[in-house]
């Protein structure tokens, strides 16, 4: 099924809020009850108790140390809506060019303000780059 794109934008900016203040509970109630959150180096959790059971610990440390999520550019497709963003870290130190690294998220849209799929993709060495660099820096958690 292929809801309004209206729909999907509203959904998608209230999704999008959640995420940049960092409201993760809130966040995993956009999911409906069979929701599906791939997160391919922490793994597959099934419904919004399961995702939140990981996602608000995983996150809480990264709220403390103020991490922020700008998103570069999206595209809706039927009920999908693909985004680029980026984890950016404190420039603790002024280096040139910051901390951070880059990601895609696939977002599948089920209707009644809800997602029913999201995926996250990106490059864990390059993560683990960045982070070594921003602790060597003076970065913590």
């Amino acid at each position: 099924m292929t809801f309004p794109r209206d729909e999907i934008e509203a959904a998608f900016r209230v999704q999008r809020a959640l995420n940049d203040q960092q409201r993760w509970d809130e966040y995993c109630n956009l999911f409906t009850d069979d929701g599906v959150y791939v997160e391919h180096e922490m793994g597959t959790f099934v419904g919004p108790e399961a995702i939140k059971a990981w996602i608000i610990p995983t996150m809480a440390p990264l709220v403390d140390a103020k991490w922020e999520y700008p998103m570069e550019w999206y595209t809706i497709d039927g009920d999908r809506v693909i985004f680029k963003w980026r984890n950016v870290l404190p420039n603790i130190d002024g280096r040139d060019g910051g901390y951070e690294f880059a990601g895609v998220t696939i977002l599948e849209y089920a209707g009644n303000g809800k997602f029913s799929l999201q995926e996250d993709i990106y490059n864990m060495k390059e993560c683990e780059t960045v982070m070594v660099a921003w602790f060597a820096a003076g970065g913590s958690l």
